[in-house]
């Protein structure tokens, strides 16, 4: 592993151009707060200081604020559009200056869009089609412009090259702290932690808006994309659903073309027609992964490719050719990998919280104290390693 200590430079022309982004980003953040018609954005007040503070626990703060602050956030809601606006504001609390960060606003018809052009499974889309004015989240919320948005922190590096992280920010109607304040919680913990850092490769932060209806955010972000600009990425790290059992699950693979790659899964994949195949950044993810778990006694990382058929934003990349790893916290069922022993449906049983009101930051730490501290500072403690490694 070589992490890399390197002064960023910063030029004239890098200068001109942030001057310039700085306006764009600038009125389109204005438009966005023009939008909240009068919404009060809640302010978070457990930030501080973390160079000496164990990783993960900036995460459980983060959580526990979006949880009771800022539930319900539902795609194209204004519970969606407030959670933007705060997360454009605490990016500028952490220490961002407003040239890295940009809203990318998108209305319901582009995301179907890009979503029936990119979207290799025509299923996922369908959600987005039935919202309007007739939606039963229309009472709770739902924006009459029907529009959403992503936000994006670019952190330059020495290489120009991507490594993109991403969560989704919205929810289903519930505080839904696993789903997804979790992968929220764990981006801005790294962004902080990255803050002073020289890093190699270019980090794009992306916190993704309106997931949860058709993974409509991210097809908009993949349609955004030049063809230069796709050939740029690295990879992309997803976090989604990092509390729902004590199983610190990471699934790691790229689409190789139909060709079989190294895993034990490859019947299911064959027949889904997708077959995430390994490579060297795949293979370091999962040495990192042992690195971590032989160094903590309570670290227990699974890296199983089968996690990768998780319907979250990293499927966007992953069917776009880019290598990809998601995040996931859950139990483990005996025999769930075993596809010898025939379990290849275990969703009952492994997601216990999800999309229910028991995904509550207070139902869990109650009901499985300590959970949430260690998932947190495990992810936490991967993704740092992810992020400073050389992967040429």
């Amino acid at each position: 592993m070589n992490k890399l200590k390197m002064k960023k430079f910063y030029g004239p022309f890098a200068m001109l151009g942030a001057a310039i982004l700085l306006a764009i980003v600038g009125m389109v953040a204005s438009t966005i707060r023009d939008n909240m018609s009068g919404l009060e954005t809640p302010m978070f007040t457990e930030r501080r200081l973390i160079e000496t503070e164990e990783h993960g626990l900036l995460s459980v703060r983060y959580i526990e604020f979006m949880n009771d602050e800022l539930p319900n956030r539902f795609g194209f809601s204004y519970e969606e559009l407030r959670t933007a606006n705060w997360l454009v504001e605490e990016l500028a609390a952490i220490g961002f200056s407003q040239d890295l960060i940009t809203v990318q606003a998108f209305s319901r018809a582009d995301a179907i869009a890009a979503m029936l052009h990119y979207g290799p499974e025509l299923v996922f889309g369908l959600a987005l089609t039935q919202i309007g004015t007739n939606s039963p989240f229309y009472e709770a919320g739902l924006r009459a412009d029907e529009m959403s948005q992503n936000i994006i922190l670019t952190i330059p590096g020495i290489s120009d090259e991507v490594i993109v992280v991403g969560a989704h920010y919205d929810s289903v109607m519930f505080p839904s702290a696993s789903d997804n304040a979790s992968g929220v919680a764990l981006l801005l913990e790294s962004a902080s932690r990255m803050l002073e850092v020289d890093n190699y490769y270019t980090i794009q932060y992306v916190f993704f808006g309106a997931e949860e209806v058709g993974l409509a955010g991210v097809y908009y972000y993949i349609a955004s994309l030049s063809h230069a600009e796709h050939e740029n990425i690295v990879a992309m790290i997803n976090a989604d659903i990092l509390l729902e059992g004590d199983g610190l699950f990471l699934g790691a693979g790229y689409y190789a073309g139909g060709e079989i790659g190294a895993n034990p899964v490859t019947s299911v994949f064959n027949l889904l027609s997708i077959n995430p195949a390994q490579n060297q950044i795949t293979q370091t993810w999962d040495d990192l992964a042992v690195m971590l778990s032989d160094s903590h006694d309570d670290l227990d990382f699974i890296s199983d490719p089968y996690v990768t058929l998780a319907t979250s934003d990293h499927i966007a990349f992953l069917h776009y050719g880019h290598t990809v790893v998601v995040f996931v916290g859950m139990d483990m069922i005996d025999g769930w990998y075993d596809l010898g022993r025939g379990i290849t449906s275990p969703t009952s049983g492994m997601i216990p919280l999800l999309h229910s009101s028991r995904d509550d930051f207070h139902y869990i730490n109650e009901n499985f104290p300590g959970r949430m501290e260690r998932n947190m500072r495990g992810f936490s403690l991967l993704l740092e390693e992810m992020l400073l490694v050389n992967y040429e």
